[in-house]
């Protein structure tokens, strides 16, 4: 860095003395000597005046004259100042004649001094044109000595220096690491030997290196070295430099060349209990005992730990000390011994429509999620929020969030909600995303169009043109679309439609043309809405809307062969013929207008010709008309053409509704008829709203009779006229909804209405309604008779009409014909319904919301039903942990296998709602005791008993209730031992449960299946459904030696579960109705532990395996092997298992396939026939006694008289054999326990195929 600086000093010093030496010289030409356009030039001591190029033609005069272009005088005497010519502006003095050779040398001289530049020597030369010539001094060279000679060229200097010309000659700058008048010589820099301490230089250019000796550094070695600036020593020990080199003096308690040993003051063991002692720092006997992970604390971990200072408890759970014992007290929305497991209450999703779940207890949301606080807090971790989609909300996003609320759709469009937006339908004259753009154009006079062009750019597309029209003339043109092959013209004749076809030249056939025309009148300024259309050979004109019937559109099938369509501009006139006509022009309005099936909407008229046509068109423009009814121009006013039941000159006035039947009681009214009626046909019309299907509508009677009745069988209209005929209607009108309804009579026809449409009709005597008649609607002052008629009708009764006489149940403000009532009996104002949500309707907290004599029940999670009745508990996940849930009836239970062992013995009672027969016991054990009590119960003259005996299952039963005669117990037992610590399923249950008394079937599932049937005949144990104590695990403390060690499954006596988990054990009351309580509070382990079965602890539950299913936002179970499945809460099962979850077992009995009256009993995958006593067979298919048999049993004994006289053989010859020798085995020696067997009897065939 240093040789470098130097370096760029060096070079802006020669610049800079480079570019003094002329400023000496600036003076001269500073005042501006030269005239006339000179260049004023600098010489080293003057200067020169270079004159401008036309001084030439001045050449004849003198210097000394008044010569303005050479200011100093160099020419004297009788001499010419004259251009050299060798450029121009250069002067030389030329001699005349008289003028001495010296005097004219002499002054040729002084010129050639004015001309000659940088100090140079002229010499004169009169002979040689200028006449003279410049000696030039060292350093400049040119005619004039005008150019300083570059010195630098070629570069003098050597090894990179810089060359500067200079008056003595060029001078060389050198680099650093060079000297010399070249810089050619080299610099030594380690001369001066400027390394320290025996260091080695090593010469570089311009600069040295030292190479330094073990200890030392800087630039010449200069610095020693101190080891200890590292400190090397360890643990505080204290550092000694020396050369190269250091040592340690270590504190107490450590050693080594670093002070890096720890003396290790654990190698005595102090610590006890197994803690792990950790060595101490600095000090002799400095170690430390770790207690964390035994229990023990104080200096060497002698002193235990109380049970709840190692805080077992979680999720901040308080933790109780009992003796040497804890429990832990869980805050709401935890469970567990040690509050470990998180109640997850979103299993059961209960967010609805696609929300979120989130439970409180899930740490990493909060201060994240904003429906959650900002900081979490245990006390309220219980319970979940639901992240509702947008367009949602309620606690579980049940609720859709009105978009129409706002009434977002103008211009009287209605408004259809869906989820996060909406969309409007638009009423006849409007569009848009909200229906805020007017369609609506209109002719105020004659000669007013609209004319555009359309492209048509498919041949084979559909010509069509529909619009909506007003007007009130009669012959009229709405449009004309016109190409070069055809025109179509759409126009009012008579007050018709009638659309012309013409072909022009252009067509394949020439002066073809076809007329459709319609019937109806639309000429009567009302909307019509017409469509012209021509695709596919045919020509179609259709009327839409408020058209109905046959005469609303007309065909015409094209008779050509072939028409050539091409791709062409379209030329539409609205309005008008053709541009510039009047002949025929329309004056009306226009609305919604579509030119192949494209909306044509003002605001976009920009390429169109639009004559005096105005947007919009008159005051119906507004829909000044509520409630659906019909605006009709009248000049400029309008009329509302109401729709029932509305009145008012906007339609705004509704008739009051009359409310018959409320709280079930009896109302009805009463009409005379008015003295200005006298009707032979008339129509009586109604709208009705009622649930109910039954009931007397109204009757219309005279002084002798009730002729007419109408009134609902069914739910459907029912008429009859003079208590004979009656005609009825089809649909159903009680409903709940509104409906119209009416009897229309004229000329003995009756049909009856179901709003505006004919439902049923049917030819009657004609009757007449008098004055003096009376109408009853809704029922009679006789209850008799009203009952004849479905009894007094319950529901609403609105804008009821003799013709067009209102029967007006309350004042209306609407001035019309009307007639009041005689008599009002329990009618209301308005069609207000019952309160049934008064009763609450709606089970297991489910919110009732009131209809009009109705109501909906909005059900809780995991509940359905119209009344919340029906609840899917398992969902509500109510068993405790392990346990299984499954559903029983109304309710559920919750089955697991448990652990009995300490002289555990649990007791139960019916709570004496069972009503089934008690026919059979089930349950699966595991234990290695030979003898126990599993389950014993026993009233005055009952019992029943299933133990364990030298290891074998026993079951012993007297059930004299039944109507057993004998007093002699069943007992029988299994034909292998179960005490073998392995898990095995046993059945008991009887032969034919449908009876009082039959035998009983042992069977046992295990590797093999065994069957042991009763000798003699039992009861059931109904005994057992009314107040007898039930014991399982034992009989008795005093007989504790019979007490259960073991593990037993859930037990079902009669398929009722005895629940091994009390009211307080379950989160949800158990609601089946027949029920075994459980008395006794001991609890049990849960599941199959401890050290009664300790070498097959491993072993799995009787229960076939439950796999877990979990995703990102479910969780639930398979149970009974089922396995997990990608379809949303669904499990795949094994044979034999069914239900969302594999919870339901098959019943294979279903299909009864026991023959012949034999009983069928349902096992897994499979099923057992018990046959009676004359069949046999897998399915009971085999008769016994049949005929079919002999040649069976004929076979059988001739085998086995085979098989008996070989054995006769073999035992003569082994007699024989015997005999020979000095010994002779016995019979038992020879066939050890096989003698036993053969002495035993046999059972009878029968019992031998069962």
């Amino acid at each position: 860095m240093d040789s470098a600086f130097y370096f760029v000093c060096i070079f802006f010093l020669a610049q800079w003395t480079e570019s003094v030496a002329p400023l000496k010289a600036l003076s001269l030409c500073l005042s501006k000597p030269c005239q006339n356009g000179a260049e004023c030039e600098d010489d080293p001591s003057s200067f020169l005046c270079q004159c401008q190029s036309w001084s030439r033609v001045l050449s004849s005069l003198k210097c000394t004259s008044s010569n303005t272009l050479c200011h100093l005088p160099m020419c004297q005497g009788n001499i010419t100042c004259q251009p050299t010519g060798a450029r121009p502006g250069e002067l030389a003095c030329h001699c005349g004649h008289g003028t001495s050779r010296h005097n004219c040398h002499s002054s040729a001289q002084l010129c050639a001094q004015r001309m000659c530049r940088q100090s140079a020597r002229c010499l004169a030369v009169p002979q040689k044109s200028p006449g003279y010539i410049c000696i030039c001094q060292p350093g400049y060279t040119g005619t004039l000595c005008q150019r300083e000679v570059d010195q630098c060229v070629p570069n003098p200097c050597r090894n990179q220096a810089i060359c500067r010309n200079r008056p003595n000659g060029p001078t060389c700058f050198c680099v650093p690491g060079f000297q010399g008048n070249r810089c050619e010589i080299k610099v030594n820099e380690c001369t001066s030997q400027p390394c320290m301490n025996g260091a080695t230089c090593v010469d570089q250019i311009g600069y040295y290196e030292c190479l330094c000796r073990p200890g030392y550094t800087g630039a010449s070695c200069e610095v020693q070295i101190s080891v200890c600036q590292s400190q090397p020593c360890l643990h505080g020990g204290q550092c000694h430099d020396h050369i190269n080199s250091y040592s340690c003096t270590c504190p107490a308690g450590f050693k080594g060349h670093r002070c890096e040993i720890d003396v290790d003051d654990c190698r005595s063991q102090p610590c006890q209990n197994g803690a792990s002692c950790s060595d101490g720092l600095n000090t002799s006997n400095s170690y430390s005992c770790d207690c964390s992970q035994n229990g023990f604390s104080d200096l060497h971990c002698e002193v235990p730990h109380p049970p709840c200072w190692s805080q077992p408890c979680f999720n901040h759970a308080l933790c109780h000390e009992e003796g040497n014992n804890y429990t832990c007290k869980c805050l709401p929305g935890f469970e567990g011994k040690h509050c470990e497991l998180d109640v997850n209450e979103c299993r059961s999703s209960p967010c609805v429509n696609g929300a979120t779940c989130i439970e409180r207890s899930w740490k990493a949301h909060y201060g994240f999620e904003t429906l959650l606080p900002e900081h979490y807090d245990p006390r309220h971790a219980a319970g979940y929020v639901c992240r509702c989609p947008p367009g949602l909300t309620g606690a579980l996003c049940e609720e859709d969030i009105d978009d129409c609320a706002s009434v977002p759709c103008h211009n009287g469009g209605s408004c259809r909600d869906s989820i996060n937006s909406y969309i409007c339908i638009c009423s006849p004259g409007y569009t848009g995303v909200q229906c805020s753009m007017s369609t609506v154009f209109s002719f105020k006079s004659a000669g007013n169009h609209l004319s555009f062009q359309s492209v048509l750019v498919d041949a084979e597309a559909l010509w069509n043109v529909t619009l909506s029209f007003r007007t009130e003339l009669k012959n009229t043109v709405l449009f004309r679309r016109r190409s070069k092959e055809a025109s179509i013209i759409l126009e009012l004749l008579e007050g018709h439609l009638q659309a012309s076809l013409n072909l022009g030249k252009e067509a394949s056939v020439d002066g073809a043309s076809w007329v459709l025309e319609l019937p109806k009148e639309v000429a009567d300024g009302d909307w019509h809405t017409v469509e012209v259309a021509l695709a596919k050979g045919r020509l179609l004109l259709l009327l839409h809307k408020q058209c109905q019937g046959e005469n609303c559109g007309a065909e015409a099938q094209l008779k050509i062969d072939s028409i050539t369509w091409e791709a062409s501009v379209h030329t539409i006139v609205i309005g008008s013929h053709a541009e510039g006509e009047n002949s025929g022009s329309f004056i009306g309005c226009m609305r919604d207008l579509f030119v192949d099936s494209q909306l044509i909407i003002p605001e976009e008229w920009l390429n169109a010709i639009v004559v005096n046509i105005t947007l919009g068109c008159d005051r119906c423009l507004d829909n000044p008309c509520k409630n659906q009814a019909t605006c009709v121009t009248l000049g400029q006013s309008y009329q509302c053409k109401c729709q029932r039941p509305y009145e008012g000159h906007d339609c705004t006035e509704e008739y009051i509704p009359a409310r018959f039947g409320q709280e079930d009681s009896l109302s009805y009214a009463v009409f005379p008829v008015n003295n200005e009626l006298d009707l032979v046909s008339f129509t009586l019309s109604m709208f009705l709203h009622t649930h109910r299907k039954s009931g007397l509508l109204l009757a219309v009677t005279n002084r002798t009779s009730q002729y007419l009745n109408v009134w609902l069988e069914q739910g459907r209209l029912t008429v009859q006229i003079h208590s004979s005929q009656t005609v009825a209607c089809e649909n159903v009108v009680s409903d709940g909804y509104l409906h119209l309804v009416g009897i229309s009579i004229t000329e003995g026809q009756i049909s009856l209405l179901e709003s505006d449409t004919v439902c049923a009709s049917v030819e009657a005597s004609q009757i007449y309604i008098r004055t003096g008649d009376k109408i009853y609607v809704g029922g009679m002052e006789d209850a008799d008779v009203s009952a004849r008629f479905g009894g007094y009708f319950k529901g609403c009764i609105q804008d009821l009409r003799l013709n067009n006489w209102r029967l007006q149940f309350f004042p209306f403000s609407v001035p019309v014909t009307f007639s009041s009532p005689e008599r009002l009996v329990n009618v209301l104002e308005g069609c207000v319904g019952d309160e049934l949500c008064a009763k609450n309707p709606c089970r297991n907290g489910g919110t009732c919301v009131s209809l009009r004599d109705n109501f909906s029940c909005i059900c809780p999670p995991s509940t359905s039903g119209r009344y919340c009745k029906d609840v899917r508990w398992c969902e509500l996940s109510p068993c405790p942990y392990p346990s299984k849930c499954i559903t029983v009836g109304l309710g559920y239970d919750c089955i697991s296998s448990v652990t009995f062992q300490n002289d555990v013995i649990l007791r139960y009672r019916s709570n004496g709602l069972i009503s089934r027969h008690l026919t059979s016991i089930s349950f699966s054990i595991r234990t290695r005791k030979r003898n126990a009590s599993v389950l014993h119960a026993n009233s005055s003259t009952d019992f029943v008993t299933v133990s364990l005996l030298n290891g074998l299952l026993v079951m012993e039963l007297l059930s004299i209730s039944s109507g057993l005669s004998s007093s002699s117990p069943l007992i029988m037992h299994s034909t292998r031992p179960v005490a073998d610590g392995k898990w095995h399923n046993v059945e008991l249950f009887m032969v034919s449960p449908k009876v009082n008394t039959s035998k009983w079937i042992m069977l046992l599932q295990g590797n093999v299946e065994d069957t042991v049937t009763s000798k003699l005949e039992s009861g059931n144990l109904d005994f057992l459904r009314e107040g007898v104590d039930i014991l399982l695990g034992g009989q008795s403390f005093r007989l504790a030696d019979w007490n259960l060690i073991g593990c037993l499954s859930t037990v079902e006596i009669g398929g009722i579960v005895l629940p091994y988990y009390g009211a307080t054990d379950v989160r949800l009351p158990r609601t089946q109705e027949e029920q075994f309580i459980k008395i006794s509070t001991v609890s049990l382990l849960r599941g199959c532990k401890g050290d009664v079965v300790a070498s097959f602890i491993n072993m799995p539950d009787p229960l076939l395996p439950v796999s877990i299913c979990r995703d990102e936002k479910w969780n639930y179970k398979c149970f009974n092997g089922g396995n997990c499945t990608e379809t949303h809460l669904m499990c795949d099962c094994l044979p034999g298992f069914t239900g969302h979850w594999c919870e339901q077992d098959l019943d294979e009995c279903v299909s009864n396939p026991c023959l012949n009256g034999g009983f069928c009993y349902n096992l897994v995958n499979k099923f057992y026939c018990v046959c009676a006593l004359s069949y046999t067979g897998d399915n009971c298919q085999i008769d016994l006694n049949a005929d079919s048999m002999a040649p069976i049993f004929l076979s059988l004994a001739s085998v086995v008289f085979f098989l008996a006289m070989i054995m006769v053989t073999l035992i003569v010859v082994l007699k024989r054999r015997a005999t020979h020798g000095t010994y002779s085995p016995s019979r038992q020696e020879k066939d050890g326990s096989r003698v036993e067997m053969w002495n035993i009897v046999q059972p009878p065939p029968v019992e031998r195929l069962i």
